[in-house]
C-alpha cells in the first residue's frame, strides 16, 4: 500500500466519495447515500490519501461470531498496489477484535480477478447463489475464510 495512504473509520464527510466509487464500481447495483450513511463507522473503513478523499473502501457487518465483507472497492489508479489488501486486512481484523470467527461475502461467478484476490486473501468457495446478481443476471459464488 502507498506510504501517503491511511486507514481509519469512514467519517460523515467520506459518505459521499465513497457513494461515488461504490457507483463507479458497482453502476445501478450500488447501494444508496442513505444505506452507505446506516453503517456504523467501525464497520465502513477507507483508506485516504492527503488529497483524495477516498482511495478505497471496505464495509463489513457482523452479528456474533460471523461476518460478513458487504462491499469492497478501489479507486482505479490505486488497484495493484495493496490497498484492497490493507482494506481488507484492516476489516477482518475489526471483526476479529468484535469476536468474529468466521467471514462470508458473495462474488460473481465471472469476477476472476475477484476470486483470485478473495483466495489469496483465504477465503474458500463454501457455495453457489444461482440468480443472484442483476444486470446481467449471474450467479454469485459464496465465499468463506475462517478468522
Amino acid at each position: 500500500m502507498p506510504d501517503a495512504l491511511r486507514i481509519r473509520p469512514a467519517q460523515p464527510q467520506d459518505l459521499d466519495a465513497v457513494e461515488a466509487l461504490a457507483r463507479a464500481c458497482f453502476g445501478a447495483s450500488a447501494w444508496s447515500r442513505a444505506q452507505w450513511a446506516a453503517i456504523p463507522p467501525q464497520r465502513l473503513l477507507v483508506a485516504v490519501a492527503p488529497l483524495l478523499t477516498c482511495a478505497g473502501y471496505v464495509a463489513m457487518q457482523w452479528l456474533a461470531d460471523e461476518a460478513e465483507v458487504e462491499s469492497l472497492a478501489v479507486q482505479e489508479e490505486f488497484r495493484r498496489q495493496g490497498v484492497g489488501q490493507a482494506l481488507l486486512a484492516a476489516g477482518l481484523e475489526a471483526a476479529h477484535a468484535a469476536g468474529v470467527r468466521q467471514v462470508f461475502l458473495e462474488v460473481r461467478e465471472s469476477n476472476a480477478a475477484a476470486r483470485a484476490f478473495y483466495q489469496r486473501s483465504g477465503f474458500h468457495l463454501a457455495g453457489r447463489r444461482p440468480g443472484y446478481y442483476h444486470r446481467p443476471l449471474e450467479a454469485a459464488l459464496l465465499l468463506r475464510a475462517l478468522i
